[in-house]
């Protein structure tokens, strides 16, 4: 859409035009600019009558610099500002290289809680990875607050470089509404980047692992939650993977000495707390053939301060139809355990499970054998 608009009112025969956005761009041997301004329509819920956001990026032969910012103007005219800053930076601690880094304020502004899987088009850590930030999703992560202000860090870590095989996203805010030090990240794991050692090239194994995290560390503990996000693979791109995970220590209040850390989530016959995290999907890797053929396999651990826990599911599921009929063949495999602290006790489940289907016929006039 074009950022200039023209709006008519028919009323008294008037067209106001104003501009809804921009765009700027200087590109020469010494000094590169690029950037953009974005009118964002105001919420006349929250009594606000002006709303922009922007950002620029400028490349120097001396430095590098991208800068966020967000203004917003209230009725009763107090306003919010909003700057974030990144700047490379080239500091090697072992196999990790840390290679950007990042610092902003929120005048006015609070923190929203956002889930892992709306990190992907969070501004602040597109900001981070050189990808241009959606100027109109800062809500997603701060909202402007009067009387509340925050302070952000961030980071771009690189483990293994050159190699990138580990590439991530940190983001660290302090609200001052409350002691808390709320987490965001994305990570990238590319398997496809270590290579055999035979000389060839070729990876050992092909595979991109995305991960999203949020989380908070206040008075009472540390809570996290992640995600293994969209366009995950393993083995080759077909391969799905997804899942999610937690991580909860608590210590202070009544839940004081308690702990979780769990991939997937827990065992069938574990009695989950009400203060743990629920909900969660378990780590699996699914390959569909054209919905005739499905094969999946899921895993989960869980360590808690009352049990250890683990376990693996493996389906595979083949359907095919005919001039007549149908057939469905169902395959599962599976194994719980789980280890006990007090009492001491361990159970071990083994399960396998064949269902065959075969229908014949349409409507009324057709018979199903299983």
């Amino acid at each position: 859409q074009s950022p200039v608009k023209a709006i008519v009112d028919r009323k008294i025969d008037k067209i106001r035009v104003y501009v809804g956005g921009a765009e700027l761009m200087v590109d020469t041997p010494a000094l590169k600019i690029s950037g953009g301004l974005l009118r964002i329509e105001p919420d006349p819920n929250k009594n606000i009558i002006r709303h922009l956001a922007g950002f620029v990026k400028v490349e120097t032969n001396a430095f590098s610099l991208s800068l966020l910012a967000e203004y917003v103007e209230f009725k009763s005219g107090e306003f919010s500002l909003m700057a974030f800053g990144v700047m490379p930076v080239q500091m090697v601690i072992g196999p990790v290289m840390i290679s950007k880094i990042a610092l902003g304020f929120g005048y006015n502004y609070g923190f929203n809680k956002s889930s892992p899987e709306q990190l992907v088009n969070n501004p602040f850590l597109q900001l981070l990875g050189d990808e241009s930030p959606s100027l109109d999703n800062v809500g997603s992560t701060l909202v402007p607050q009067p009387g509340t202000n925050t302070v952000l860090f961030g980071a771009e870590v690189n483990a293994f470089d050159p190699l990138k095989v580990l590439s991530a996203r940190l983001l660290m805010i302090v609200d001052s509404s409350a002691d808390v030090l709320h987490l965001l990240g994305l990570a990238v794991l590319d398997l496809s980047q270590l290579t055999g050692g035979d000389g060839s090239g070729a990876p050992k194994v092909k595979g991109v692992i995305k991960l999203g995290m949020t989380g908070q560390i206040n008075q009472k503990g540390i809570f996290v939650d992640t995600m293994v996000l969209p366009g995950s693979f393993l083995f080759f791109k077909g391969a799905e993977l997804s899942g999610t995970g937690a991580l909860r220590i608590w210590y202070t209040g009544k839940h004081a000495g308690d702990f979780v850390f769990t991939s997937g989530g827990y065992h069938p016959s574990f009695k989950v707390p009400s203060h743990y995290p629920k909900e969660l999907e378990r780590i699996s890797l699914s390959v569909a053939i054209d919905e005739t053929i499905l094969l999946k396999a899921e895993v989960y651990q869980a360590f808690t301060n009352e049990a250890i826990m683990f376990g693996a599911r493996r389906n595979f599921h083949i359907k095919i139809k005919g001039k007549g009929f149908s057939a469905g063949l169902e395959i599962v495999a599976q194994f719980d355990a789980i280890l006990i602290w007090v009492p001491l006790s361990f159970d071990l489940s083994i399960q396998a499970r064949i269902h065959l289907q075969l229908k014949i016929g349409k409507g009324y006039f057709s018979k199903t054998f299983t």
